[in-house]
C-alpha cells in the first residue's frame, strides 16, 4: 500500500494538471495516440515521460513483491529457529520432543 500511495502522491496531480480521464495509469499509458500531440507546453511531454517512467519503476516494484515478501518470511523463520535450537540446548527439555516453531506466513491465518 505504502508503495501505491507514493505513486498516487505523483499521478493524481499529474491527472488534475493535465486533465487525465479516466486515471487509471494502466490504460492511459497503453492508449496508441499520443496524448502529448500538438500540446503547445513543453513540460506535459516532461511530465509525461517522468510520470511513464514512475509507473514503471512502481509496476516492477509491486511485481516483485511476493518474492521478496517470501524472502524476508524465509530468513525470518530460519531466525527463529535457532533461536528455539539455542534455548532447546540450554534447557533441560527432551530432546527426542520435536521442535515446534510458530513460522511466519503471509497472512494471521497462515495462509499465503
Amino acid at each position: 500500500m505504502a508503495e501505491a500511495v507514493s505513486f498516487a502522491d505523483l499521478w493524481v496531480p499529474f491527472c488534475r494538471k493535465h486533465n487525465i480521464e479516466p486515471r487509471n495509469p494502466e490504460s492511459y499509458f497503453a492508449l496508441k495516440i499520443d496524448p502529448t500531440k500538438n500540446k503547445s507546453w513543453s513540460d506535459s511531454v516532461k511530465d509525461r515521460r517522468k510520470i511513464k517512467r514512475e509507473y514503471g519503476e512502481f509496476k516492477v516494484k509491486i511485481n516483485g513483491l511476493p518474492d521478496s515478501i517470501r524472502r524476508r518470511f524465509g530468513a525470518f523463520n530460519a531466525k527463529e529457529e535457532m533461536k528455539m535450537l539455542k534455548h532447546m540446548r540450554e534447557s533441560v527439555a527432551d530432546p527426542t520432543e520435536p521442535l515446534k516453531v510458530i513460522k511466519a506466513t503471509w497472512m494471521a491465518d497462515g495462509t499465503h
